[in-house]
């Protein structure tokens, strides 16, 4: 068995990483954040806690979630879930997304 001595909760994922690095640099963008799930539903609410503007979508399935394992020795394992398949609906970000990011210097799907 290996016990973890320590654990961290970031929310990530291509486009919200990008987002998370413009707005460190006072750069505004806007995320278009698929999810789906109680894992979804945390992951709205730690990016609307760090400021982060986005237009969420909805999906039938849960947001999956990756892990890395972090060694003394600088070794990192990272296991990814499977992800939901998006529908040709939902994979098309929504009207209100383009009115949004319009406000924005980037908009970006995650």
């Amino acid at each position: 068995m290996i016990r973890a001595a320590a654990t961290h909760l970031d929310p990530g994922g291509k486009g919200v990483n990008v987002s998370r690095a413009l707005l460190a640099n006072r750069v505004r963008s806007c995320a278009v954040v698929s999810f789906g799930g109680d894992e979804g539903r945390r992951l709205v609410s730690l990016l609307s806690a760090e400021g982060i503007e986005m237009v969420t979508v909805p999906v039938a399935g849960a947001t999956r979630s990756n892990v890395a394992l972090a060694e003394p020795d600088g070794t990192v394992t990272k296991v990814n879930e499977p992800g939901t398949a998006l529908s040709a609906a939902v994979s098309t970000p929504p009207s209100s997304s383009t009115r949004l990011c319009g406000r924005t210097r980037a908009c970006f799907i995650s």
